[in-house]
């Protein structure tokens, strides 16, 4: 792989996206640090994605749904094949800075108390133009980290060892529409303490293609958060502040749900 062991690999699912994969993509080739993979698989697009087109790049693989089975699914078929010690997850969508191998490992390299980490990122809304930024800073005061951490997704260049991941058994499936909060408070009550990587590590964009922000949506979402506090009530006794967080979220979830039927109505 480019003479490189790969220790980082980046899991990318994507659906009829073409545009923003490539755009994807080629933040992944920018990168200024060479020893990455990444897999990217394809949950049965129209058009088969091409990823490749021009570069007989080793260190590219894609993996072919012939049924759609979701973004969690996907994301751990990917997973099955994942080669490196470090495994990320990059939407179609958004993109890593291009140092974000190179600061990730770096990070690791340093670190011998660490299972996962993640950092700052850049918000970009499409629809509006508007940019924003979500810094994030390490404390060693865990409930501020835990709670910090469970508030953040799996798109702040969160990178997870490999192995924990496959003990874990991934994502879960049948969260839909909080897959990435499952999964981090299960890393979290497996006593998985992360670090923060003291940068921006990713641009993600928000936009009206496949967005989860419409009322029917919203009330699935809330479903899952409250099924969140009941599953792991073992963690929240220990962490009352994230599972408030939490149910706060949901209640704005809820209400923000309700004005848009009523401005429908």
């Amino acid at each position: 792989m480019h003479g490189e062991i790969p220790q980082l690999t980046i899991i990318v699912p994507t659906r009829d996206r073409p545009a923003m994969l490539d755009r994807a993509l080629r933040s992944v080739r920018a990168q200024t640090r060479p020893d990455w993979q990444v897999i990217v698989v394809d949950d049965a697009s129209s058009e088969p994605a091409s990823v490749v087109s021009g570069t007989d790049d080793p260190r590219f693989q894609v993996l072919r749904n012939t049924v759609s089975i979701g973004v969690s699914a996907s994301r751990n078929r990917g997973l099955t094949v994942a080669a490196a010690p470090w495994t990320t997850f990059l939407d179609d969508d958004d993109e890593l800075r291009s140092d974000f191998v190179a600061r990730v490992l770096a990070a690791l390299d340093r670190w011998d108390d660490v299972d996962f980490c993640w950092g700052s990122v850049c918000f970009h809304d499409t629809r509006s133009g508007g940019l924003s930024f979500r810094r994030v800073l390490d404390t060693e005061d865990v409930e501020p980290l835990y709670a910090q951490t469970a508030a953040a997704g799996i798109g702040f260049g969160m990178t997870i060892r490999t192995t924990i991941l496959h003990r874990l058994g991934g994502f879960r499936t049948d969260r839909t529409h909080t897959e990435d909060t499952d999964l981090i408070i299960r890393l979290l009550r497996g006593g998985h303490r992360p670090r923060i990587v003291d940068a921006i590590l990713a641009d993600i964009y928000r936009h009206d293609d496949g967005r989860q922000t419409d009322s029917s949506n919203a009330d699935r979402r809330v479903a899952e958060i409250l099924e969140i506090v009941a599953d792991y009530g073992d963690f929240f006794d220990r962490f009352p502040a994230i599972r408030q967080q939490l149910q706060y979220h949901a209640a704005r979830l809820k209400d923000s749900a309700q004005v848009e039927r009523t401005d429908e109505s």
